[in-house]
Parts: structure tokens; C-alpha cells; sequence
């Protein structure tokens, strides 16, 4: 894995967030009723990550798997929002039912996804798929448990420069080892961590540092 291509990998939210809060104003300042809104984000997510896997399998430069696993997450996000009451109200009558859809909608997705060739479409439905009951039982663990203790007070901390970095690791990782199996999943959990923290150390040590000596001269020529 070349320098570049974890650059590639690490800094695809960027554009990728550019471009959905784009579509979001978009639909939001030209579209009134909230159905065309909902359905008009969707179908542009959908269309452009099918065009991003296409540049992939063309070996497009700068562009990666990363910029089409991930981003229905968004339209996702924006059903629920605007949806919000018949969704609690579909939850509340079908609690049972619904928990044993999510369960085997999430395994099945979670092989189809480990199963699926890179850059193929079935990767790309697999890893978007995930997302729904993987939101779903976050959601209700969030429900019924409080998050206080030592552990995710520490991740909270951290929790964007994990965000950044986990793809790093990720993809060193598969390259030097045999097979994606528990020890995979753990060395990039740790490692990313581990340097996710150290980034935060630094870079609060940077502030504190800059806030302290306010009165030193810079030269901002250099930066133009």
C-alpha cells in the first residue's frame, strides 16, 4: 500500500461530505414537498456511488472504495428525519417482527459483504445495506443502556480521529495478513486507537503551546 493510496483512503469524507451537503441544499431549496426531497437525495446518492464503483473498476486515480460503501448512511439519515413518526409508530406496532428482520437483514449483509469481490456491486449493496440494522440496534442500545463509563468517555474523546484513521490501518493490515479474521479486526481496532490518541496528544499539546506564546512574531508571507 503506497503513500498515496492511504491518503486516498483517509481523506475521501471530505469530498464526500462537500458533495452531500451539495445534494442536501439542492433538494432543500428547490424541492417543497418532502416526498420529491427524500426521493430526489436518493436517487442522486444511489446514481453517483454506481458512477464512483464504475471509475473504480476503470482504476480510476484518487478514487476508492471508501466513496461508495459508506454514503447511503446520508438518504438514511434524511428518510428518518423526515419520516421520524410513522417510522416510532411502525417500530412501536411491529417490535418483534422487526427486531427478526434487522437481525437476519444484518447477518446476511455482513457475509454478503466479507463474500463480495472489491469494487463489485455486490460490495457496494452489502456495505450500504449493513448500515440499516446496524443503526437499528445501535439506536436501541442507546435506548435502554447509559454510556458513562471510563472506556466510552475515552473513545468519545477520540472518536473523530478514529473516524479519520481507521482506514489506514485497515488497509496496511490487509495487506501483510492472510485472511480478514478476528485478529484483523483487532489489530486495526488497537493500533487505530492507539494512534488516534496520539494525534489528540499532539495536537492539544500544539494549541496549549500556541495559546501560550500569542506575542511570537509569524511570518504569514511564507504561507501565501
Amino acid at each position: 500500500m503506497s503513500i498515496m493510496g492511504i491518503f486516498k483512503e483517509m481523506n475521501w469524507y471530505i469530498y464526500t461530505l462537500l458533495f452531500l451537503y451539495f445534494v442536501f441544499c439542492f433538494a432543500y431549496n428547490c424541492l417543497k414537498n418532502r416526498c420529491l426531497r427524500v426521493l430526489c437525495i436518493w436517487l442522486i446518492v444511489v446514481i453517483t456511488t454506481f458512477v464512483i464503483l464504475f471509475l473504480c473498476k476503470k482504476g480510476m486515480p484518487l478514487i476508492g472504495r471508501s466513496y461508495f460503501i459508506s454514503e447511503w448512511a446520508f438518504p438514511f439519515g434524511i428518510t428518518i428525519y423526515e419520516y421520524r413518526e410513522n417510522i416510532e409508530s411502525f417500530f412501536s406496532k411491529h417490535t418483534a417482527l422487526l427486531f427478526g428482520v434487522m437481525l437476519v437483514l444484518l447477518g446476511f449483509t455482513f457475509v454478503m459483504s466479507l463474500k463480495a469481490d472489491e469494487c463489485s456491486i455486490m460490495d457496494l449493496v452489502g456495505h450500504n445495506l449493513m448500515l440499516l440494522p446496524f443503526y437499528y440496534f445501535v439506536s436501541l442500545i442507546c435506548k435502554y443502556f447509559v454510556f458513562g463509563n471510563f472506556v466510552l468517555n475515552f473513545l468519545k474523546k477520540i472518536s473523530f480521529e478514529i473516524y479519520l484513521y481507521q482506514f489506514g490501518f485497515l488497509l496496511v493490515l490487509k495487506t501483510y495478513l492472510k485472511e480478514m479474521d478476528i485478529r484483523y479486526f483487532l489489530l486495526s481496532g488497537i493500533l487505530t486507537v492507539i494512534f488516534a490518541w496520539l494525534i489528540r496528544t499532539v495536537v492539544n499539546r500544539a494549541v496549549v503551546l500556541c495559546q501560550k506564546n500569542k506575542e511570537i512574531d509569524i511570518d504569514w508571507s511564507l504561507f501565501k
